[in-house]
């Protein structure tokens, strides 16, 4: 539901071994050649979802400061790839924000993108005016429908997200099934779309399961990296 200042580029043909960060939340990004300063423009027309107290206003880098607070906060998170490169964050104007390295770094475009260390975008009234672990608003292809903890989740199609005609579904429904077992019978008994089987299963699934389409795909995230 949330947007980050870059994310990696998708779609059909292209391999999770082949994506390269492109712009989600900035519209244009460039670094000097010493790989020293980044620099990220925000997407124009870029807005939350459309509920209070934030009724779809357009992200700023109030912003992106705030959420990078968050994301830098020993207290809330156990990520130090933010903390360790970063010298210092500037925001010279509402659709500007300059990160300082430390020292130099090529790769902090893909520490952006990814999933795991990047700074997810959150509304700055998420500081007092609502509870965002309780309430999800964000900029991003999806918006929450629902959860039921340790049962299931909903996110529905965000019709305001930047990128025409995408998300290509109206929905996403999630089951939360933490054990293995449950997990393939619930998929055998055509209960679930999806799901990551062990190796051993993969025979009783094909013979199985009509249709199936089996895929080998290596994560597009750079959390393994580290």
């Amino acid at each position: 539901a949330y947007s980050r200042l870059m994310m990696y580029g998708t779609g059909g043909g292209v391999k999770g071994t082949d994506t390269r960060p492109t712009g989600d939340a900035a519209e244009k990004w460039e670094n000097t050649p010493d790989g020293m300063k980044y620099t990220y423009t925000l997407r124009k027309g870029l807005t939350f979802q459309n509920v209070a107290p934030v009724n779809g206003r357009a992200v700023t880098t109030d912003d992106v400061k705030f959420s990078y607070g968050r994301a830098t906060d020993a207290k809330l998170t156990t990520s130090v790839q933010l903390r360790g490169a970063i010298d210092k964050v500037e925001y010279p104007d509402a659709s500007t924000v300059v990160f300082t390295m430390k020292t130099p770094n090529p790769g902090f475009n893909d520490t952006l993108a990814d999933t795991v260390n990047g700074i997810w975008i959150m509304p700055a009234e998420a500081d007092g005016k609502f509870d965002p672990a309780k309430t999800m608003i964000g900029s991003g292809p999806w918006t929450l429908g629902s959860y039921t903890p340790s049962v299931s989740f909903k996110f529905n199609k965000n019709p305001n997200w930047w990128k025409t005609g995408f998300p290509l579904m109206d929905s996403i429904n999630s089951a939360i099934i933490p054990d293995y077992p449950s997990r393939l019978a619930q998929f055998l008994a055509g209960n679930s779309d999806s799901m990551a089987p062990l190796a051993d299963d993969l025979i009783t699934i094909k013979n199985t399961v009509k249709d199936v389409a089996l895929n080998s795909s290596i994560s597009n995230q750079a959390n393994w990296l580290y």
